[in-house]
């Protein structure tokens, strides 16, 4: 009877407490949901820094010796393409809901039971789903992403099949039947791996740059090794300079990366490779000492700017095709005349948007009377499909760069300094080089990744919301594997 009186007395005071802390946060104007918004918003900061220790989707724990690589640890190296997971399957099914959070602050659909299972250490952003968050860009807003599902679904996987297409067209030069278990060899199918087999073989690191749909592109890259068993670990910095937000770093983020084929321990002290990302939307910087970190943040440096430049929009001249000619110009020659890191400086194209108007240009779209808030097909425009491209290969020549867009057909680079020596090339490549000397251009490079024309038909994987978004995509580890080609066709022609 004592006891039922205490544990009376107890509720009553506590009831009591919290109704008096209630009242005074309305007092003093406390909002509930904005707190629960910025909430959802440090927590899915919190999962990236913390949770994205990764250790392969479905490999063993850390510090767990091993005589031999497991099965679960292997990168599937013959692989060019790794078919989706049964998982995945369950994923993009109409009306699937993911067992657990896929990032979103806001989310109805959090925690409810379905088969879209995600193993737990994947960074659901990034996961085939309709109800991905289609990245970090946009993770205070729900995107659905189940046109892009039911386009999979109901179109016999055209993405894939036109990423097949794609390497299909952008061929390896590898004999039939060759067979390779490892990841040394040039002869290996999967590009992921070969890319970061030769930064560790040539203690390069790999730094991206740009806007939020190079952060889309960084997030697949994540993925895509996740998907190939790697373990990788994200060390985030959110610190802001003080400025104007286009132009200054929003936030960093490096990737060590680990593989069971170097060591199959995984601890802290295991070889591994390192890759940054800086989010900056536009150019010049507005902090010169940001710049510099950026040039020197990596021997590879891979630049994705340009869908914050408009074709047409007076009110903002800074935007316009000038400026990003002279922005991009300023750029380029930083890095040129200031013996930065840089060693390979890459240009990813701009991807195609899909708005309501001419080539799916976003400024013709957003100056039309009663606009169509959903995304549509496009079809080449001579002048606004190709205007980004051509201010970036303008800018190039003027800072004394040769525009080369990547492909087989490249010739090979003669190198003649130490800091960019034969080690580990190939006698044939050697040959290649003593043929082709004539052909050689003096001049540094840009060397380009094309997407534009591989992205141009997917108008149906953007989230649609309220207002269209029509410049992101829904994430799926097909809409990238071109740029993975691309990327491991250069980085072979320097260091394979």
């Amino acid at each position: 009877m004592v006891n039922l009186i205490r544990i009376r007395k107890y509720t009553i005071a506590i009831a009591s407490t919290a109704l008096v802390l209630h009242t005074a946060l309305r007092i003093i104007g406390f909002n509930e949901s904005k707190f629960a918004q910025n909430a959802g918003v440090w927590v899915t900061r919190y999962r990236r820094a913390a949770t994205i220790t990764l250790h392969g989707i479905y490999n063993q724990e850390p510090g767990t010796a091993s005589s031999e690589i497991r099965v679960h640890e292997r990168h599937s190296p013959d692989l060019e393409i790794v078919d989706l997971y049964d998982w995945e399957l369950e994923c993009i099914k109409e009306g699937a809901l993911m067992v657990r959070s896929n990032e979103t602050s806001r989310s109805k659909h959090r925690m409810q039971v379905g088969k879209c299972d995600p193993p737990p250490e994947l960074v659901t952003d990034c996961c085939e789903s309709p109800f991905s968050s289609a990245g970090t860009v946009v993770n205070v807003a729900f995107q659905k992403c189940g046109r892009a599902s039911h386009a999979w679904l109901h179109q016999n996987g055209s993405l894939q099949q036109h990423a097949r297409e794609f390497l299909a067209e952008m061929p390896l030069p590898i004999a039939t039947g060759t067979h390779e278990e490892g990841t040394t060899s040039n002869a290996i199918r999967c590009d992921v791996c070969r890319i970061v087999e030769l930064s560790r073989q040539h203690n390069l690191t790999i730094t991206f740059v740009g806007d939020s749909m190079q952060a889309q592109v960084w997030q697949g890259l994540i993925y895509e090794l996740q998907r190939r068993q790697y373990r990788t670990k994200m060390l985030n910095n959110w610190t802001q300079n003080e400025g104007f937000w286009k132009t200054k770093i929003q936030y960093r983020e490096t990737l060590q990366i680990q593989s069971a084929y170097w060591d199959t321990t995984g601890t802290d002290h295991s070889p591994h490779v390192t890759m940054n990302f800086f989010q900056v939307y536009i150019l010049p910087f507005q902090h010169t000492f940001e710049m510099e970190e950026v040039a020197d943040s990596g021997e590879v440096l891979i630049l994705g700017w340009g869908l914050h430049w408009n074709s047409d929009n007076p009110q903002h001249p800074l935007s316009l095709p000038s400026a990003y000619v002279s922005a991009m110009k300023g750029f380029l020659s930083f890095i040129r005349h200031n013996g930065t890191r840089t060693q390979l400086l890459v240009h990813r194209e701009t991807s195609a948007q899909h708005f309501d108007a001419i080539a799916g240009d976003y400024s013709k779209w957003s100056q039309t009377p009663n606009k169509v808030q959903e995304c549509r097909p496009i079809g080449f425009h001579a002048e606004l499909s190709t205007w980004r491209e051509r201010c970036v290969k303008e800018a190039a020549l003027q800072a004394g760069y040769h525009y080369r867009v990547a492909d087989t057909s490249m010739p090979p680079i003669l190198h003649t300094g130490s800091s960019q020596g034969n080690n580990g090339r190939s006698a044939i490549n050697k040959e290649l080089v003593q043929q082709n000397a004539t052909s050689l251009h003096p001049r540094k490079e840009l060397l380009v990744l094309p997407y534009y024309n591989f992205t141009a038909p997917h108008y149906d994987q953007h989230p649609p919301e309220k207002e269209a978004d029509c410049t992101h995509y829904c994430p799926s580890p097909f809409l990238f594997l071109p740029l993975w080609r691309s990327l491991r066709i250069v980085m072979d022609r320097q260091y394979g």
